[in-house]
């Protein structure tokens, strides 16, 4: 894994996590989708320790491969638009009026009350874009799903591999209407990439929804692409080994102050993978 500091020291204010400030999860997520963070690459390779800073200001695309910041922005937009579309329309305030999501179209949604799932998938023309975005965590429920930390295995996702139980039946519970839908679009829309997104809850689900790509249309690989916002660890050493391996881009967002990226905790066997970026508020 990868890890580059989103950060610019000189006046550096933490954010307390919504854990912290004890589920006050619609102001973290008003941070949290701001887009006001500026970028910079290092070459730490620590999933939970800051890497040595260097300081930067605003740009417009981070000095590192295959990673711009611009799109760092665009997908936390349709992230936090998950909490917030209730129609087949493209109307959910200022995540939905951002520049670069205009023309977006919804094509399918889904809510499971059960489990608290819920998600949308839309088309960009402008971007040539499929987005598939899970809601994150909105409601005690989730939070609860969050924290069920039993592992079960998951066999679509490489052979011996373990992901939490709380984050997999979320997904499970919604995934046939999601792959048929997402199919459907690849093949009339052959031309764009699959962007999968979710903040927190919403961020882990995204992460069962790639791997479950590679397992069944291995073939779109190619054009898929992952962007999570404040992504709990999901799965055990050989689900992040396994993610590790599949070539497509992983971009972990992590706002410094939030707890909710530490856990479950290493020592519950609970790995990340992918290129972890960081957000200083």
């Amino acid at each position: 894994m990868t890890a580059l500091q989103i950060n610019d020291k000189i006046g550096f204010k933490p954010n307390p996590s919504s854990i912290s400030k004890k589920f006050d999860l619609l102001g973290s997520i008003r941070h949290l989708f701001s887009g006001t963070s500026s970028v910079v690459a290092n070459g730490a390779d620590n999933r939970n320790e800051a890497a040595p800073n260097q300081r930067s200001g605003m740009m417009d695309s981070v000095n590192y491969p295959g990673i711009e910041k611009e799109k760092i922005d665009l997908y936390a937009a349709y992230a936090g638009a998950a909490y917030l579309v209730d129609s087949d329309k493209w109307e959910c305030g200022v995540q939905c009026s951002r520049p670069g999501t205009y023309g977006t179209v919804i094509k399918y949604r889904w809510s499971v009350p059960i489990v608290t799932s819920d998600g949308y998938i839309a088309l960009n023309p402008n971007k040539k874009i499929i987005v598939v975005s899970f809601r994150g965590s909105a409601e005690f429920g989730d939070w609860v799903e969050d924290f069920a930390t039993s592992f079960v295995d998951w066999p679509r996702s490489g052979a011996g591999t373990q992901v939490g139980m709380g984050y997999l039946e979320g997904y499970q519970v919604a995934s046939p209407l999601i792959m048929r839908t997402i199919v459907e679009l690849s093949t009339g829309y052959p031309d764009y990439s699959i962007v999968a997104t979710g903040h927190s809850l919403g961020g882990a689900r995204a992460s069962m929804f790639a791997a479950d790509i590679s397992a069944n249309y291995p073939h779109l690989l190619a054009r898929l692409e992952l962007y999570t916002y404040g992504q709990p660890k999901c799965g055990d050493k050989g689900f992040a080994d396994y993610m590790d391996s599949l070539d497509f881009l992983k971009i972990r967002e992590v706002n410094k102050a939030d707890i909710a990226p530490h856990l479950p905790s290493a020592d519950w066997g609970y790995y990340h993978f992918g290129t972890e970026v960081w957000h200083v508020f």
